[in-house]
């Protein structure tokens, strides 16, 4: 009997490392003939062209991206009451930090001049209010959605697969989603996209086609396709991901360590937050706290992929006694390929987190991704959520602001620091205390942001893919 056909969609690096280079797709290309097409963007290529049933390459209109781009905008402003994130994604594309007060006027006034030159270029800000009017918004949907063409090459190869799913991992602002959606109404072939990240479905925009089908994180981001986006619940399927599979199958077994030493991890954000300050801060927390710490150091990883700091001092490892940089970003991070948020061609190896995790004392850390990882190894968290005195997404406002981080403070093991001067407080309070944190309690509330029901993510994907296409 002929097997359904699945055409997979890849657009960048990082889908290429969680669905590719794990084994996400493995029960599904046992029970379906799955047909891979790439964006010309990724740059990971050996995983994809090793496929039998790799359909090549497809280039992209950067103009048409552009275009898409700007849709995806003026949503997140029409519908901005639906998450206060959006809202704060606006106030980031003004580069609003840039009027903050500066001690240094001189360069207070450069900041100035830089606010105005670069919102009379870009000017996002004002296609936002104008078409994101409740006035004119609708006819600038209808008719701007339909003067967007689709991408023909991408068009074509799916027509001459005709399958009978297109299956997309996605970040819910993609350019190239928007295509294949449409492809997919034009064919009559459902659409299941794969919600990458937590904040994905309340941090960025709304979808301007809808796919058929998501696969969400859990419960929270499910209700935020609900609430946000408009999706009957029997289209969101709560699927986890595929990044932490292998957590959850080794944080009880004994890791090696990385390191020959005690360490507190600290892990960075992407989005801009001056960590260097907070790195002094812990510095002179271990010098003074000597007996305690004794033997202890603190490894810093710098997210991979941060984006541009309006002030940010470089980290200069010789400068500090208790701290170092995480060996597998160091030479990524000295050499500015993660100091901006254009290209994410440094894609860190995921086997290499869960020893980082598990052999960690405690973690700290502005909000991220990463802070849940730590949970799912058990480990006690320092969530940062203090303000900088110089960035807008400082994580004080990340707190305020993302939607996704609603409620984290009641998870077991996190401890929330608003108060850089606490910081230390808090450490030397970690490293005393004795109790550990309460596991079954820890698992429940995850449960609430990650799905997790023991069979795995193959397994899962698996199931939603014969409900949405039965194998026979």
């Amino acid at each position: 009997m002929n097997k359904k056909r699945v055409v997979l969609l890849i657009s960048t690096d990082e889908y290429v490392r969680n669905y590719l280079l794990t084994a996400a797709l493995s029960k599904v290309e046992m029970e379906y003939q799955c047909f891979f097409i790439a964006s010309e963007k990724v740059t990971i290529r050996d995983p994809l062209q090793s496929k039998k049933n790799f359909l090549g390459f497809i280039a992209l209109n950067q103009k048409l991206i552009k275009r898409n781009q700007r849709m995806f905008d003026v949503m997140m402003w029409r519908f901005r009451k639906k998450s206060s994130a959006f809202y704060f994604r606006f106030l980031r594309y003004l580069q609003i930090d840039l009027l903050k007060w500066n001690t240094d006027l001189p360069q207070y006034l450069k900041n100035i001049s830089k606010f105005i030159i670069y919102n009379a270029k870009d000017q996002r800000w004002l296609y936002c209010i104008l078409f994101g009017n409740r006035l004119v918004f609708p006819f600038y949907k209808k008719f701007r959605g339909a003067n967007i063409p689709i991408n023909g090459e991408l068009y074509a190869k799916i027509k001459e697969i005709s399958p009978d799913l297109l299956v997309f991992p996605s970040s819910a602002y993609d350019p190239i989603g928007n295509d294949l959606i449409r492809i997919g109404v034009s064919q009559g072939i459902k659409t299941l996209f794969l919600i990458d990240n937590w904040d994905n479905l309340s941090s960025k925009s709304l979808f301007w086609i809808r796919p058929d089908y998501l696969g969400v994180w859990g419960e929270q981001s499910k209700k935020h396709a609900r609430e946000i986006h408009g999706f009957d619940d029997r289209k969101i399927f709560t699927l986890g991901t595929p990044r932490f599979d292998a957590y959850f199958t080794r944080r009880n077994t004994p890791l090696e360590s990385s390191f020959d030493f005690r360490y507190i991890l600290f892990t960075g954000c992407a989005i801009a937050f001056d960590e260097v300050s907070t790195l002094l801060t812990l510095e002179h927390s271990l010098e003074s706290n000597k007996e305690l710490c004794r033997g202890l150091k603190i490894v810093y990883r710098p997210h991979p992929w941060r984006q541009t700091r309006i002030y940010e001092p470089l980290f200069v490892e010789k400068q500090f006694t208790h701290i170092i940089i995480d060996p597998q970003v160091k030479e990524a991070y000295y050499s500015n390929t993660c100091t901006n948020s254009i290209g994410k061609n440094f894609q860190p190896s995921l086997e290499y987190y869960p020893s980082l995790l598990q052999n960690a004392v405690f973690v700290i850390g502005p909000l991220t991704t990463m802070l849940i990882e730590a949970l799912l190894f058990y480990k006690k968290v320092i969530a940062l959520a203090y303000d900088d005195g110089v960035h807008l997404t400082s994580p004080h406002n990340a707190l305020k602001y993302y939607t996704h981080f609603e409620g984290i403070e009641k998870i077991e093991g996190m401890t929330i620091c608003r108060d850089q001067k606490e910081l230390e407080k808090y450490i030397v309070t970690f490293l005393h205390e004795t109790k550990v944190v309460n596991k079954e309690k820890l698992d429940s509330d995850l449960h609430y942001y990650l799905f997790n029901d023991g069979i795995g993510y193959p397994k899962r994907l698996e199931k939603v893919l014969k409900q949405i296409a039965p194998a026979t």
